[in-house]
């Protein structure tokens, strides 16, 4: 597997709710909260190692990085708002240790505030249980905001390198899986796929399972508990 997805909202689900917490950065469809299967990563799974060079060029460069995710790594470090994060950014280099690092630190914090956060997935996807009657997700609370900073920071870099590695465009990559896999025709093509995610207006059905799995997974990249049921928001 290679080396995650636009941050979902950061807050809490309502109590028992399952959602996908990460969100494929800078892509050309954006990332939503869904629904998502709560299995979690075999213990002989291994995570990729999200990665990007740390520009040496002596002229003053645009960017800190190298490599095709070198920007969002910059923007990422660039609204890192606490220690971990920037520790864990600054190298360019996200190791699956400093995933689960703060995946179990976050978890920790909110079980200090009543939240049970758990079954985390490839993907990014989580369960979150416990939230009181009151709880409001729109207005989840500084408290619950700080808990998951890094976590924020950190996994949906991650898996969107994960996801796609080289960075390749969105429309390429989703218009190839969807004919690969059947779902559309065989001349479908890039500017179509962009054509109709503009449009909103597709030859198929945005809930079809093909569908749904290419915009999760489209390079068959990850494990499956990656596939939730649901994908970005297209």
């Amino acid at each position: 597997m290679n080396g995650v997805c636009e941050a979902s909202g950061r807050g809490p689900a309502s109590a028992g709710h399952r959602f996908v917490g990460t969100v494929f950065i800078v892509l050309a469809c954006s990332v939503g909260a869904t629904a998502c299967s709560t299995a979690t990563n075999s213990a002989n799974t291994a995570r990729p190692e999200a990665t990007a060079s740390r520009s040496v060029s002596s002229s003053p460069a645009p960017s800190l990085f190298t490599g095709p995710w070198a920007r969002e790594f910059d923007d990422a470090l660039s609204s890192a708002d606490d220690p971990t994060s920037e520790d864990i950014l600054s190298d360019g280099l996200i190791t699956a240790d400093e995933l689960s690092r703060v995946e179990h630190e976050f978890a920790a914090c909110a079980l200090g505030l009543g939240y049970e956060v758990r079954a985390f997935t490839p993907g990014g996807g989580y369960t979150q249980e416990g939230a009181p009657e009151s709880f409001d997700p729109t207005d989840p609370g500084e408290e619950f905001l700080a808990c998951s900073s890094s976590y924020e920071s950190v996994s949906p870099l991650f898996w969107s390198i994960a996801r796609n590695p080289a960075h390749e465009p969105e429309q390429s990559i989703m218009a190839a899986c969807l004919v690969d896999r059947g779902l559309a025709p065989d001349d479908y093509s890039s500017k179509d796929f962009d054509r109709d995610r503009r449009s909103g207006v597709y030859p198929f059905s945005k809930s079809d399972p093909i569908f749904l799995d290419c915009a999760a997974d489209p390079l068959d990249l990850l494990p499956n508990p990656a596939r939730p049921g649901g994908g970005p928001s297209l």
